[in-house]
């Protein structure tokens, strides 16, 4: 495995910052340590009482937790072999979009739930005829509800300008949870069978249950973990 040194020149310029922080026991020989290593990243001495540690659970040294551009911890406790591959990972995701206000609940929603967001721009009426049809067809209804967040708003408005519709028609817009435009289609005349192609056009893939079972159990295998299975239903 590359040193961290190695990893910083190596993803530096696709966005991976590393930052060290020393304990607060033994912090006034950090200076010297750092120099002495030619260390050029950031590293902090951890306040006494042992903030920083205590906050993360770290229970040994040398630690590794990765952090996603969202700003969540993704990976607590990580091997030294894992780190490499780990911030492959994470550096292959895309940049998270800059939600406009009016989404960012919607879109944490359909984060944790792994929906896409629906966004009806139009008039009352209009979402009323939306939904009309979908209540027509209980599997679309349900479709619709299990696949999406969906969230109303007028055609003109801030979050049509923010998310550039320009439409002069009332329009649903489908969107993946980081706000990136999927499709849109008109609601006026909108049937059965239209509605229910969209929907299916632009919901997230189903995910393989065996392959991610597969990859939790090698994860598990590599740190000595045992792996909890929740199985769940979206009702």
């Amino acid at each position: 495995m590359p040193g961290l040194k190695d990893l910083a020149a190596r993803y530096g310029d696709q966005g991976l910052v590393l930052i060290g922080v020393h304990t607060a026991n033994g912090g006034e020989r950090m200076a010297a340590f750092v120099e002495e290593q030619g260390i050029d990243y950031p590293v902090a001495i951890d306040r006494p009482g042992k903030l920083t540690v205590s906050a993360f659970a770290v229970d040994s040294f040398p630690d590794y937790y990765v952090v996603d551009r969202a700003g969540k911890v993704r990976v607590a406790d990580l091997q030294n072999g894992a780190l490499e591959a780990t911030v492959q990972a994470l550096l292959a995701e895309p940049a998270p979009s800059t939600l406009p206000a009016e989404l960012t609940e919607a879109a944490e929603r359909a984060v944790r739930k792994d929906k896409r967001l629906l966004v009806l721009f139009g008039s009352d009426g209009d979402r009323a005829a939306f939904n009309k049809v979908s209540r027509l067809d209980r599997a679309l209804r349900r479709e619709i509800s299990n696949e999406y967040e969906a969230v109303s708003a007028p055609l003109g408005g801030s979050l049509a300008a923010a998310l550039g519709v320009t439409a002069t028609e009332a329009t649903a817009l489908a969107l993946d949870a980081g706000g990136l435009p999927l499709g849109s289609i008109a609601m006026d005349g909108l049937d059965r069978e239209r509605m229910w192609a969209f929907a299916r056009e632009h919901k997230v893939a189903s995910a393989d249950a065996e392959v991610i079972l597969a990859g939790a159990l090698a994860q598990a295998t590599q740190q000595k973990k045992r792996v909890l299975v929740h199985l769940g239903a979206p009702w």
